[in-house]
């Protein structure tokens, strides 16, 4: 607290906004290895007095508790009135598969078949896996189903897929490449799918301090201009 204090005073007291001192980081482990740690460390490489501390993880912590300053979080937010958020986008799911593993099991089609399928998801401890499929009435819910394998992380996911372990359900940002290539097939478009919301969030406080500010104006700037990231649509099916 001392030291944010007496950043603050400092700039306040020299009218400059350079931002200084440690900004502490929060990130989904896959999201934020590919697409966010990067960004922020041009940032900083373009700040001398800005240092970065990134925590990578998939179950989100109180960010007053564990000090942390800014988080970017995939899915619904709950009700936190400590903190601000910004939405960024939306991530896209589809689920797919290698193609040697369809010419092996054939495509699922219908919530039945994956019975039947060596399934894959992402591990998450006392989480039940899930995939979001459309329920009889079309609405996007989470739908248990029995998993052969979990994997720690979507890059680990996706190496597994694309090595015909089996189906996994994927972000358009992580899977993208891989579908617009053939080395993926979507399956179950029509039941599959859904969409998360991205934010990024950080605490309330009667002044923003300036490392939190570029930080957020950074991300913000690199979600409009990457809607391949931010906003990426299942890619069209290859004839």
């Amino acid at each position: 607290m001392l030291e944010e204090l007496d950043q603050t005073e400092s700039f306040l007291a020299t009218g400059h906004r350079e931002p200084a001192g440690r900004l502490r980081i929060e990130l989904p482990t896959t999201f934020g290895r590919r697409h966010v740690v990067p960004p922020l460390l041009a940032l900083a490489a373009r700040h001398d007095r800005l240092d970065l501390s990134f925590t990578l993880r998939d179950q989100a912590v109180d960010m007053v508790v564990e000090g942390i300053d800014l988080a970017v979080r995939i899915g619904t937010l709950g009700n936190h009135s400590d903190l601000i958020a910004r939405r960024l986008g939306d991530q896209h799911m589809v689920i797919c598969a290698a193609p040697d593993y369809l010419a092996r099991k054939g495509p699922p089609r219908s919530h039945a078949d994956l019975a039947a399928h060596d399934c894959l998801a992402g591990w998450r401890r006392t989480v039940r896996s899930t995939w979001l499929l459309k329920d009889a009435a079309g609405a996007i819910v989470p739908h248990e189903l029995p998993v052969r394998h979990e994997l720690p992380d979507g890059d680990a996911l996706l190496q597994a897929t694309l090595a015909g372990s089996g189906l996994a359900q994927f972000p358009t940002w992580l899977a993208g490449d891989a579908l617009r290539t053939g080395a993926l097939v979507q399956v179950l478009a029509d039941m599959g799918g859904g969409a998360m919301p991205i934010h990024v969030l950080w605490q309330k406080t009667w002044h923003l301090q300036p490392k939190v500010r570029i930080a957020v104006d950074t991300l913000v700037d690199l979600a409009a201009s990457r809607p391949d990231i931010f906003d990426a649509r299942p890619p069209a099916s290859r004839d």
